[in-house]
């Protein structure tokens, strides 16, 4: 990392700029051992980011330049799942979906709507594809999450190098 802002005003969110990234991302190669084992290692630095909790839910608030810890919009997920719900249907029922399909997406809902009774938010990278996986040579070279970073969060909590996701707030659990 060459440079990091917290919170720039004129762009409204935090800053980084980063040295040059070595090789290409894995879009560009086939699917094979080495590309598995960059795969792997990715999916480490991925682990470590949804182990993070958050308070709240929904998007991250990048309103404070203060921050002690991440902080999400919504007080509950019930209240993230269903901010745009009633206007989103109602556009479907106009222009997409008949009266019984919505009354069918109202009715699962109230079926499994206690599935949205989740205790804690963890962090997700939120636009996560294979653009964000750069190895050369068969060797990892962007992690996702910067070692030095890793570090820091390792010295506050004991964490190995086979760390699995956490549990997390999907139905199965899984």
């Amino acid at each position: 990392m060459v440079y990091f802002e917290h919170y720039n005003e004129a762009v409204q969110r935090s800053v980084m700029v980063t040295t040059a990234i070595k090789g290409k991302h894995i879009g560009h190669y086939h699917v094979n051992e080495v590309t598995g084992n960059v795969l792997v290692e990715a999916g480490r630095d991925l682990a470590v980011i949804n182990s993070i909790p958050v308070q709240q839910f929904g998007w991250i608030r990048r309103d404070s330049s203060e921050v002690t810890s991440l902080e999400a919009e919504f007080p509950t997920y019930r209240a993230y799942v269903f901010e745009h719900l009633e206007g989103d249907l109602a556009f479907l029922s106009e222009h997409v979906l008949n009266t019984r399909e919505i009354k069918a997406i109202r009715e699962i809902i109230d079926r499994y709507g206690t599935w949205l009774d989740v205790e804690q938010a963890w962090l997700a990278h939120g636009d996560f594809d294979a653009t964000h996986i750069y190895q050369e040579h068969g060797r990892y070279t962007f992690p996702i999450f910067s070692r030095a970073i890793k570090r820091l969060f390792n010295s506050r909590r004991t964490m190995s190098r086979e760390y699995i996701f956490p549990a997390c707030s999907s139905p199965s659990g899984h």
